[in-house]
């Protein structure tokens, strides 16, 4: 921290405190990270000082004021704030996300978190579908029913995010457009990819309490007339036109607060 010039009898340091403190720890154990927990918009001043994780708050806001817009808007950073970003939907400061968000939505939001670029923070008892916010100084809690559907989702967002796409491929945001005139449901659908090599994802998230509809376009194997989409999240699978894609665009309908994740060979 900064002291004001004669403040408390101090002055202000010639050197910001994190710049020197982060030096001096990395040049002994160059392993150590350093996470900010920051919620007042300093995030990347306290990047460019040299922590290597900050909280990202405002991802939290936004995902809970359903303001897709905004995610969208987010999501658009540049790739190293993104990168350095801690994806949150609870923590011991904040209200438990099955009941802030409500079960669906809060499944919604759960994959966007897990599907983004970033470190992911999972808080205790969030895969159970815990509703009950505890004091940090609290050492023990109420007994809470396990929320089976909230807990064999995460599991199954765990599984498919351990794949090496995930961890070492590029994250890539797609555009929705108009399935149709005059829907303008396609709003509603966030899309982003994954590459690694050969193997695609594409991850499509209805971030909304509506039906939505929408055509998206993305790199299709050039000597194939037949695209295979595997929905690794729902266990179904789809045959789909390449020309199809290619010209309009994937046709995707989902119901509220519903995803696809689906992997496929380019």
């Amino acid at each position: 921290m900064d002291w004001c010039v004669k403040k408390y009898g101090y002055e202000k340091p010639e050197k910001e405190f994190w710049s020197e403190a982060i030096v001096s720890v990395k040049s002994l154990k160059p392993e150590f990270i350093f996470i900010a927990e920051a919620y007042w918009d300093l995030e990347w001043q306290l990047q460019q000082l040299g922590f290597d994780f900050t909280y990202d708050k405002r991802l939290l806001d936004r995902l809970a004021g359903n303001d897709i817009k905004s995610v969208k808007d987010h999501l658009h950073a540049e790739r190293e704030y993104q990168q350095k970003s801690v994806r949150f939907i609870e923590n011991h400061d904040e209200d438990r996300a099955a009941s802030k968000f409500g079960k669906e939505k809060s499944l919604a939001a759960a994959t966007i978190i897990s599907t983004i670029q970033g470190m992911i923070l999972y808080h205790d008892g969030q895969f159970e579908g815990k509703k009950i916010k505890l004091p940090v100084q609290l050492g023990r809690e109420p007994f809470e029913k396990e929320d089976d559907r909230i807990k064999k989702y995460y599991y199954k967002l765990l599984r498919i995010t351990k794949s090496l796409t995930f961890r070492k491929g590029e994250w890539k945001m797609l555009d929705s457009m108009p399935a149709a005139i005059s829907d303008f449901s396609f709003e509603n659908i966030l899309i982003w990819q994954w590459k690694y090599e050969k193997h695609l994802i594409i991850v499509a998230i209805n971030y909304s309490n509506a039906t939505s509809r929408c055509r998206v376009k993305f790199e299709t194997p050039e000597e194939k007339m037949i695209i295979n989409l595997n929905d690794i999240l729902n266990s179904v699978s789809y045959e789909r036109s390449v020309e199809e894609i290619n010209e309009r665009g994937l046709y995707i309908e989902l119901k509220p607060f519903s995803s696809h994740i689906f992997s496929t060979q380019i």
